[in-house]
């Protein structure tokens, strides 16, 4: 929605925008940062997250990182945005290498939930702009490259707001489905 004052595009920058955005090219699954966060502001994003647990003594730990850049100050979890040419399983792949590292083993692994994020600075918000989140469960064994554990009573207080009603839904969710595989696995 337009801010009062604010005009669209002419038809002749309209065209512009079209042949330039033909021309956008994803090296390695980026484009320049600055580019990728004005159409972040503009129109949705994917992004898929990947939200790791470990079990320590019975109790679920959750891995979160912290992140500071222009937009997000805080603690979130290892996610990255679907670009073109790449599938939710790739890009998937990609996290688990890059975030987690080679010393990591991912036990389990589950689609759990998708999330709406609304641009704002609100709770559940992003100041980015809106996205849809697929939110993967993953229970990990092993060291990881970075990040922190967590149990669910110990979360930091600076989880940035569009994680911040997530996050706990999860936990309760990993749970279930954590229980349903075990269940499975034992009786096979």
């Amino acid at each position: 929605m337009r801010e009062s004052g604010q005009t669209s595009l002419s038809p002749e920058e309209w065209s512009q925008w079209t042949e330039l955005t033909k021309k956008i090219q994803f090296v390695d699954g980026k484009i320049p940062l600055e580019a990728f966060y004005a159409w972040s502001e503009s129109f949705y994003t994917v992004a898929v997250e990947l939200v790791p647990f470990r079990l320590v003594n019975g109790e679920l730990e959750i891995l979160l990182i912290n992140r500071r850049d222009p937009y997000f100050d805080g603690y979130h979890t290892p996610g990255s945005i679907l670009v073109p040419e790449k599938d939710t399983n790739e890009v998937m792949a990609d996290l688990i290498v890059r975030e987690l590292g080679p010393k990591a083993r991912v036990k389990y692994l589950q689609f759990a939930k998708y999330y709406e994020t609304m641009k704002g600075d609100g709770l559940g918000q992003s100041p980015r702009g809106q996205q849809i989140n697929l939110v993967y469960t993953a229970l990990i064994e092993g060291e990881v490259l970075e990040g922190e554990w967590f149990s669910k009573d110990r979360l930091p207080a600076n989880i940035i707001p569009a994680f911040r009603i997530m996050i706990p839904e999860i936990f309760n969710l990993a749970k279930q489905n954590f229980i349903i595989a075990a269940l499975i696995a034992f009786s096979t």
